[in-house]
């Protein structure tokens, strides 16, 4: 249960993320990714990522004084202090976690976090990447809001803070620190666009160098795509559903984070119509029949077995072809931005054309890709516990 109310709230932080992406109209009514890397480069074209790599793999200025600036989230100028110099790390605005996780130079760094951060991710694959969680301040939130408590964040002494410029920045103007606004609402119907560019400001905030792993794989993911979905056939139609609310489901339209999942799959999204998200009654499902219908954070053995009491699924082509799926979480759920956002891609594909991936590959992408990006092996068990077998 209390994973549910916390996957609610990384919901209503998503919700809230579209709904200024579609100009704040939140509506209301009744193989393996471990390819060579020779084909990624084969295969590349003028992609929106590529140019995001390209244009932003260093920091924009050095200075003197060892301060760095870069262009931030919301486009606007940042100076950082040297790296060196950065030692307490905050991270309000849960989208940013995994790449905190992933990118400070000692993961002991992240000394606060907003507690939905640290509560949305997987507890075994928590664990794993991050087991230093246990010694990260989360006083100064609170899992019914995304504000923050500015007496209790100040003690932590942070040098970074991450946050939601929008929703979060209220009173942090007393803290004279460096703070990164998070401000993507412009593009959040590209996943890929969102998440490689909180990579390109992590990357540039840490200075790492190098090609960037999880741009590769994005592109390995986009090339799966392209050598497996065949745009001759007719679309499969879709069903996204982001909240169960009842009597009612919350649905995701357009301008949210599966419009270009879509696009790159030739699924049609049966609620397109609709902006951004709202919740619909059962009638309307019954109307549009998806052929599939993707679940967060419901649980899809549970509907399929006839457990909910308040909505009859039975009627739907979606579950009379069991082809009502929980998608995977592990950081936060896949759909959502993160630097495991490139495993929706391949799991989308994987329940849509499973003849053309099975489930034991997309079991073997699931590791290879820990394995890769993290140098983590995941278990057998806690794999099907993911995939939700």
């Amino acid at each position: 249960m209390k994973k549910n109310l916390v996957l609610i709230l990384v919901l209503a932080l998503s919700i809230m993320f579209t709904a200024c992406g579609a100009n704040n109209n939140v509506e209301s009514s009744d193989g393996s990714n471990q390819e060579n890397k020779t084909q990624i480069e084969d295969n590349k074209g003028n992609t929106e990522a590529e140019n995001t790599a390209e244009n932003s793999t260093k920091t924009d200025k050095a200075n003197e004084d060892g301060t760095r600036e870069i262009t931030g989230l919301d486009g606007k100028a940042v100076v950082l202090p040297p790296v060196e110099e950065i030692k307490n790390i905050v991270v309000m605005h849960p989208t940013l976690m995994s790449y905190a996780i992933h990118y400070a130079p000692d993961r002991k760094n992240v000394v606060g976090a907003h507690i939905v951060g640290i509560d949305s991710i997987d507890e075994e694959i928590r664990e794993l990447l991050f087991p230093e969680w246990k010694n990260v301040n989360t006083s100064f939130t609170s899992e019914g809001t995304f504000g923050a408590n500015i007496e209790e964040l100040m003690k932590l002494e942070p040098d970074l803070i991450f946050y939601d410029e929008k929703y979060q920045g209220e009173g942090l103007d007393k803290i004279d620190t460096c703070k990164i606004p998070i401000n993507v609402y412009a593009y959040i119907e590209d996943t890929e666009k969102v998440t490689l560019e909180m990579d390109r400001v992590c990357r540039e905030i840490f200075d790492v160098d190098g090609e960037s792993v999880l741009q590769l794989q994005w592109e390995l993911a986009n090339n799966k795509a392209k050598e497996l979905v065949d745009f001759s056939q007719d679309k499969k139609s879709v069903l996204f559903v982001w909240q169960d609310m009842g009597e009612q489901l919350l649905v995701a339209g357009k301008g949210t984070d599966i419009v270009k999942a879509c696009e790159k799959l030739n699924l049609e999204n049966v609620a397109s119509e609709i902006e951004s998200v709202k919740p619909v009654n059962m009638e309307q499902i019954y109307q549009w029949d998806p052929d599939y219908i993707f679940l967060v954070p419901q649980n899809a053995k549970e509907v399929l077995a006839g457990e909910d009491k308040q909505k009859d699924w039975s009627k739907l082509t979606a579950f009379k072809e069991n082809h009502i799926y929980s998608i995977p979480l592990t950081q936060t759920a896949w759909n959502f931005p993160s630097m495991d956002s490139p495993l929706g891609m391949y799991y989308f594909i994987n329940k849509c054309y499973p003849e053309k991936l099975s489930d034991d590959e997309m079991d073997k992408i699931f590791f290879d890709y820990y394995k890769t990006v993290y140098n983590i092996e995941l278990e057998e068990d806690l794999i099907n516990r993911i995939m939700n077998k």
